[in-house]
């Protein structure tokens, strides 16, 4: 089935961030396949540029090495985190009596991801029209002189633009979350404790797989 085959009652742009469970209603009765590929491409493309920022990428590669990475890496983390957490929340929803396919877990932690994607768009958009290419730079002395530079003003611009990033990057996560957990009850067919358990599980095991493969790395 194609994207336009047939058109939500409710719009799933808007209604993802006022109504997630009409909203996630809405597209599996649709088309659960509606714009995934799109949106999973968007979430990885944003996850690596966020990750990229935070280790330096510019510090370790030129401009294009940045783009070039981000292109060709992006696309791939979105589809393959989609697919893995997906599988994972599924496996652990049979286990406890849930309904969806996999698509349909799929469809959910896509569209969930769009608040979260949209309002980091909006987190960066102050650093990258201040710096440029330069904000995948620790290094970088304008980023240094205007993020951490000494006197009141660079004092304030850069706690303001810290600010402004840490508290659209919580609405975000807190957005995903909520999104996700109402979505998985959807077409899990969960109350939310049963829908927030599944959740909780899966991505708190895959935090402490991280962390212990960071452990265990740093020891090496």
């Amino acid at each position: 089935m194609s994207d336009s085959a047939e058109v939500p009652a409710l719009n799933p742009w808007w209604g993802i961030w006022v109504q997630p469970r009409q909203a996630i209603r809405s597209i599996m009765e649709t088309n659960p396949k509606m714009h995934f590929w799109v949106l999973a491409v968007f979430y990885g493309v944003m996850r690596t540029v966020s990750w990229g920022i935070q280790v330096g990428l510019g510090d370790y590669f030129p401009p294009a090495g940045v783009a070039g990475f981000i292109i060709l890496f992006g696309p791939m983390v979105g589809i393959a985190s989609i697919y893995l957490i997906g599988m994972l929340m599924g496996t652990l929803g049979r286990a406890m009596g849930g309904k969806a396919e996999g698509h349909q877990i799929r469809a959910v932690l896509a569209w969930a991801a769009v608040p979260m994607n949209v309002l980091l768009v909006l987190a960066l958009l102050p650093f990258l029209m201040m710096f440029g290419q330069r904000i995948f730079s620790i290094e970088d002395p304008v980023v240094q002189r205007i993020m951490y530079g000494r006197g009141a003003m660079a004092g304030l611009l850069g706690s303001g633009l810290s600010m402004w990033k840490v508290i659209l990057d919580l609405v975000g996560s807190l957005y995903y979350v909520v999104i996700a957990v109402v979505g998985l009850g959807e077409v899990q067919e969960f109350g939310l404790w049963k829908a927030a358990g599944v959740f909780s599980i899966v991505t708190g095991g895959l935090l402490l797989f991280g962390l212990l493969l960071a452990l265990t790395g740093s020891m090496l």
